[in-house]
């Protein structure tokens, strides 16, 4: 599966189970409420009755509550649709995660995972032992200005994880290519157990030294692989198929 498709596999799962159409119930609702205390108001006068105002304050506020949560998950709705459709395909070692996380529950958690864009041979060992020696330095105050720096990164996100937060690690301490420490929510519906159980995931993240960054469904994974599969199984056939040479011996 190419990136585009992956994208676009993800994209059309995203919109179908994630569509703002979920909130329009609230955003109705809200609305209404709105509509009928800014209408008081605006007669307050040609009523005449001392409760309008108050009538009307009390619709502003109920429309305002319902309207908030709509107005949130829309900013968020269009940020995630933006990652995926801008985002590669990277493969990432988690650092730490939440502990609610790796165990069967409700709700996504915030972990702390290690990604390149340049992939090397080595490319999963290297960001294990990176997050190693990251969590060697963990709640210290090296004397190497790296290490601090790259002990601030986790004790950071392990105070309180930013969605999106991303940091380049100094280049003494990761070597080349660059490798980023980002803060990364690991939605627990999107994991095939309903909990995390591997260190290593595989997201969508936008390029560059700062960006948003997601990971991808663990079936989407799977269907990607048996379709690689699939396509392997097809060319072998085929070249089974074809003529062979016929050789003679003199």
């Amino acid at each position: 599966m190419t990136t585009e498709q992956l994208r676009q596999r993800f994209l059309t799962y995203f919109e179908q189970n994630t569509s703002l159409r979920s909130f329009r119930g609230d955003l109705l609702l809200g609305g209404g409420f709105v509509l009928v205390g800014l209408l008081l108001l605006i007669f307050s006068p040609v009523i005449g009755s001392p409760r309008t105002i108050g009538a009307a304050l009390a619709f502003l506020a109920g429309g305002l509550y319902r309207l908030y949560p709509v107005l949130k998950n829309q900013r968020a709705w269009r940020r995630t649709r933006q990652i995926i459709e801008n985002g590669e395909p990277v493969r990432c070692v988690t650092v730490q995660a939440n502990q609610e996380i790796y165990q069967p529950g409700v709700g996504s958690r915030f972990g702390l995972v290690l990604f390149s864009f340049e992939e090397t041979p080595d490319y999963l060992e290297r960001l294990a032992e990176l997050a190693r020696r990251m969590h060697e330095v963990k709640g210290t105050q090296p004397a190497d200005a790296d290490l601090r720096a790259a002990a601030a990164i986790i004790d950071a996100s392990e105070a309180r994880a930013v969605e999106y937060r991303r940091h380049k690690l100094p280049a003494s301490f990761t070597g080349e290519p660059p490798v980023y420490a980002a803060d990364l929510l690991i939605v627990r519906h999107w994991l095939r157990d309903g909990y995390l159980n591997r260190r290593v995931l595989t997201c969508l993240a936008e390029p560059g030294e700062t960006g948003g960054i997601i990971p991808v469904p663990d079936w989407l994974l799977e269907e990607a692989w048996r379709a690689a599969e699939a396509q392997r199984e097809q060319a072998e056939r085929e070249q089974a198929q074809q003529p062979r040479p016929i050789g003679f011996r003199l």
